[in-house]
């Protein structure tokens, strides 16, 4: 990722970190941060999964230097952010008449207990038949059938995906996506926002079965 690193401090009194090009251009930004070393963090997670990127800008800017507020100014030039938030208002627009009770997308401390459990035909009509996606370490990952998977709906690349979806184990680069039909599963919780990230979540408490895993029935690799 060309660029430099800064971190500044918005309206909200939170930290966020952006990228600015050598032509002076805010090409990404990232989600607010409650403390400066949060954001130092997610400097240090994007130099992991980027390499080549600029060492970080030492330098903390005024309230008055804000990251612009509107979608488009805020994610300009950074299509993983961009994709991000049209998934978000994407969702929002979808879930505009769900069961009372639900939320529109569950807070990121909404507990697995409080979210209702939902059927995945439920998740595929309220997607529009768009798919769920799984980023993993391996092309050829063992059955998901059984165990705790968390899913997305956005299409990220490599870089991005670490830090939007606060993915575990960042040493490890997930270079493959497994592609997901929610209408093949049996449950589904959320959407839910993601802890200390920007993106959004579905949690399968039994994961999926072999047959929901879509062509070419393994990883694709993204970058």
């Amino acid at each position: 990722m060309a660029g430099e690193f800064e971190i500044i401090m918005d309206e909200s009194g939170k930290y966020r970190l952006r990228v600015e090009a050598a032509s002076g251009e805010i090409i990404a930004s990232s989600q607010g941060y409650e403390t400066k070393a949060g954001a130092e963090n997610g400097i240090e997670s994007v130099q992991a999964n980027a390499p080549g990127a600029d060492a970080p800008a030492a330098r903390d800017m005024p309230a008055a230097a804000v990251v612009p507020q509107t979608l488009a100014a805020e994610q300009s030039c950074c299509a993983d952010y961009l994709a991000n938030s049209l998934d978000i208002h994407f969702l929002l627009k979808r879930r505009a008449n769900r069961p009372p009770g639900d939320a529109d997308i569950w807070p990121e401390n909404a507990r697995l207990d409080d979210m209702p459990i939902r059927s995945g035909a439920e998740v595929a009509d309220e997607l529009a038949g768009r798919m769920l996606l799984r980023y993993v370490e391996e092309q050829h990952p063992l059955s998901a059938l059984g165990r705790r998977v968390w899913l997305t709906p956005t299409p990220l690349g490599v870089a991005g995906a670490a830090v939007i979806l606060h993915l575990p184990n960042q040493v490890a680069q997930r270079h493959w996506v497994l592609v997901i039909d929610p209408a093949q599963v049996t449950e589904i919780q959320g959407p839910r926002r993601i802890t200390s990230g920007q993106g959004i979540e579905y949690y399968l408490p039994h994961g999926y079965p072999d047959g929901a895993l879509q062509e070419p029935g393994y990883g694709v690799r993204v970058r």
